[in-house]
Protein backbone atom coordinates (compact mmCIF):
# COMPACT_ATOMS: atom_id res chain seq x y z
CA UNK A 1 0.00 0.00 0.00
CA UNK A 2 1.05 3.60 -0.48
CA UNK A 3 1.76 4.24 3.23
CA UNK A 4 4.23 1.36 3.33
CA UNK A 5 5.92 2.61 0.16
CA UNK A 6 6.26 6.12 1.61
CA UNK A 7 7.75 4.72 4.84
CA UNK A 8 10.28 2.71 2.84
CA UNK A 9 11.22 5.77 0.78
CA UNK A 10 11.76 7.76 3.98
CA UNK A 11 13.91 4.95 5.37
CA UNK A 12 16.12 5.00 2.27
CA UNK A 13 16.28 8.80 2.37
CA UNK A 14 17.41 8.72 6.00
CA UNK A 15 20.22 6.24 5.33
CA UNK A 16 21.18 7.15 1.75
CA UNK A 17 24.38 9.01 2.60
CA UNK A 18 25.75 6.06 4.56
CA UNK A 19 24.76 3.52 1.90
CA UNK A 20 27.21 2.05 -0.58
CA UNK A 21 24.70 2.47 -3.41
CA UNK A 22 21.00 2.95 -4.05
CA UNK A 23 20.13 -0.46 -5.36
CA UNK A 24 18.26 -2.17 -7.01
CA UNK A 25 15.80 0.38 -8.29
CA UNK A 26 14.02 0.63 -11.60
CA UNK A 27 11.04 -0.32 -13.66
CA UNK A 28 9.50 -3.74 -14.23
CA UNK A 29 6.55 -3.69 -16.62
CA UNK A 30 6.01 -7.43 -16.90
CA UNK A 31 2.31 -8.11 -16.22
CA UNK A 32 1.71 -4.58 -14.90
CA UNK A 33 -1.25 -2.31 -15.64
CA UNK A 34 -0.97 1.40 -16.39
CA UNK A 35 -1.59 2.53 -12.80
CA UNK A 36 1.16 0.21 -11.54
CA UNK A 37 3.52 1.50 -14.21
CA UNK A 38 2.76 5.11 -13.27
CA UNK A 39 3.44 4.37 -9.60
CA UNK A 40 6.72 2.64 -10.48
CA UNK A 41 7.82 5.69 -12.48
CA UNK A 42 6.96 8.01 -9.57
CA UNK A 43 8.97 5.93 -7.09
CA UNK A 44 11.83 5.49 -9.55
CA UNK A 45 12.19 9.26 -9.94
CA UNK A 46 12.20 9.69 -6.15
CA UNK A 47 14.90 7.04 -5.73
CA UNK A 48 17.03 8.55 -8.49
CA UNK A 49 16.67 11.89 -6.72
CA UNK A 50 17.91 10.31 -3.50
CA UNK A 51 20.88 8.86 -5.38
CA UNK A 52 21.66 12.26 -6.86
CA UNK A 53 21.27 14.11 -3.55
CA UNK A 54 23.38 11.61 -1.59
CA UNK A 55 25.99 11.24 -4.35
CA UNK A 56 25.53 7.48 -4.24
CA UNK A 57 25.60 5.47 -7.45
CA UNK A 58 22.61 3.34 -8.26
CA UNK A 59 22.02 -0.03 -9.83
CA UNK A 60 19.01 0.12 -12.14
CA UNK A 61 16.70 -2.75 -13.02
CA UNK A 62 14.69 -2.77 -16.22
CA UNK A 63 12.25 -5.39 -17.38
CA UNK A 64 10.36 -4.58 -20.54
CA UNK A 65 10.94 -0.90 -19.75
CA UNK A 66 14.29 0.10 -21.23
CA UNK A 67 13.00 3.10 -23.19
CA UNK A 68 11.40 4.61 -20.08
CA UNK A 69 14.42 3.76 -17.92
CA UNK A 70 16.71 5.62 -20.32
CA UNK A 71 14.31 8.54 -20.70
CA UNK A 72 13.91 8.99 -16.96
CA UNK A 73 17.53 8.42 -15.91
CA UNK A 74 18.89 10.84 -18.51
CA UNK A 75 17.53 13.79 -16.52
CA UNK A 76 19.43 12.87 -13.33
CA UNK A 77 23.08 13.54 -12.53
CA UNK A 78 24.05 10.33 -10.80
CA UNK A 79 26.19 7.32 -11.58
CA UNK A 80 24.11 4.47 -12.96
CA UNK A 81 24.82 0.83 -13.74
CA UNK A 82 22.15 -0.86 -15.84
CA UNK A 83 21.80 -4.23 -14.13
CA UNK A 84 21.49 -7.27 -16.40
CA UNK A 85 21.25 -5.05 -19.45
CA UNK A 86 18.14 -6.00 -21.42
CA UNK A 87 18.40 -3.44 -24.17
CA UNK A 88 19.23 -3.53 -27.84
CA UNK A 89 22.12 -1.76 -29.60
CA UNK A 90 20.21 1.53 -29.78
CA UNK A 91 19.63 1.38 -26.02
CA UNK A 92 23.29 0.54 -25.52
CA UNK A 93 24.32 3.60 -27.49
CA UNK A 94 22.06 5.84 -25.39
CA UNK A 95 23.34 4.28 -22.16
CA UNK A 96 26.98 4.83 -23.10
CA UNK A 97 26.26 8.41 -24.24
CA UNK A 98 24.94 9.04 -20.72
CA UNK A 99 28.03 7.45 -19.14
CA UNK A 100 26.06 4.56 -17.66
CA UNK A 101 27.67 1.30 -16.72
CA UNK A 102 26.33 -1.77 -18.50
CA UNK A 103 26.25 -5.01 -16.57
CA UNK A 104 26.38 -8.28 -18.49
CA UNK A 105 25.01 -11.30 -16.66
CA UNK A 106 25.86 -14.95 -17.04
CA UNK A 107 22.47 -15.31 -18.76
CA UNK A 108 23.98 -13.63 -21.83
CA UNK A 109 25.81 -16.91 -22.49
CA UNK A 110 22.58 -18.92 -22.69
CA UNK A 111 20.59 -16.25 -24.53
CA UNK A 112 23.42 -15.41 -26.97
CA UNK A 113 23.35 -11.64 -26.58
CA UNK A 114 26.69 -11.47 -28.34
CA UNK A 115 25.81 -8.29 -30.27
CA UNK A 116 25.66 -6.30 -27.02
CA UNK A 117 28.80 -7.92 -25.64
CA UNK A 118 30.71 -7.06 -28.81
CA UNK A 119 29.58 -3.43 -28.78
CA UNK A 120 29.65 -2.38 -25.13
CA UNK A 121 32.51 0.00 -24.43
CA UNK A 122 35.00 -1.77 -22.19
CA UNK A 123 35.14 1.35 -19.98
CA UNK A 124 31.43 0.92 -19.21
CA UNK A 125 31.47 -2.87 -18.73
CA UNK A 126 30.47 -4.71 -15.57
CA UNK A 127 29.61 -8.38 -15.01
CA UNK A 128 27.24 -10.19 -12.69
CA UNK A 129 25.48 -13.48 -12.16
CA UNK A 130 22.04 -12.28 -11.03
CA UNK A 131 21.98 -15.44 -8.93
CA UNK A 132 20.08 -17.65 -8.51
CA UNK A 133 18.43 -16.94 -11.89
CA UNK A 134 19.83 -16.29 -15.38
CA UNK A 135 22.35 -19.07 -15.28
CA UNK A 136 24.53 -19.78 -18.30
CA UNK A 137 22.78 -23.16 -18.53
CA UNK A 138 19.66 -24.74 -17.04
CA UNK A 139 21.11 -25.07 -13.52
CA UNK A 140 20.79 -22.78 -10.51
CA UNK A 141 23.10 -19.81 -10.93
CA UNK A 142 25.82 -19.08 -8.38
CA UNK A 143 28.57 -16.43 -8.08
CA UNK A 144 31.13 -19.04 -9.16
CA UNK A 145 29.75 -18.52 -12.69
CA UNK A 146 31.32 -15.06 -12.91
CA UNK A 147 34.39 -16.78 -14.32
CA UNK A 148 32.22 -18.21 -17.11
CA UNK A 149 30.94 -14.82 -18.25
CA UNK A 150 34.44 -13.36 -18.06
CA UNK A 151 35.74 -16.28 -20.19
CA UNK A 152 32.88 -15.80 -22.64
CA UNK A 153 33.48 -12.07 -23.03
CA UNK A 154 37.24 -12.61 -23.22
CA UNK A 155 36.88 -15.02 -26.15
CA UNK A 156 34.16 -13.03 -27.91
CA UNK A 157 36.06 -9.75 -27.67
CA UNK A 158 39.53 -11.28 -28.07
CA UNK A 159 40.72 -9.74 -24.81
CA UNK A 160 43.08 -11.65 -22.55
CA UNK A 161 41.18 -12.90 -19.48
CA UNK A 162 43.31 -11.13 -16.86
CA UNK A 163 43.27 -7.86 -18.81
CA UNK A 164 39.46 -8.02 -18.95
CA UNK A 165 39.18 -8.92 -15.28
CA UNK A 166 41.46 -6.05 -14.29
CA UNK A 167 39.58 -3.60 -16.49
CA UNK A 168 36.22 -4.53 -14.95
CA UNK A 169 37.73 -4.25 -11.48
CA UNK A 170 39.05 -0.79 -12.37
CA UNK A 171 35.61 0.18 -13.68
CA UNK A 172 34.17 -0.83 -10.33
CA UNK A 173 36.77 1.19 -8.43
CA UNK A 174 36.22 4.25 -10.62
CA UNK A 175 32.45 3.99 -10.48
CA UNK A 176 32.07 3.47 -6.75
CA UNK A 177 35.09 5.24 -5.28
CA UNK A 178 35.96 8.21 -7.53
Amino acid sequence: DRDTVEKEIQSVAKDAESAFAISEIGLDYKNKDQSQISEQKRIFRIMLGLSEKSSRPCIVHSRKAMDDVLDITSSFRTKIILHNFEGNLSHLSRAVENGFGVSISTGFIRFKKDNVIRKVDIDNLFVETDSPVLSPDENINTPINLKLILDYISHLRNIEFNVLKDKIYNNFERFFYD
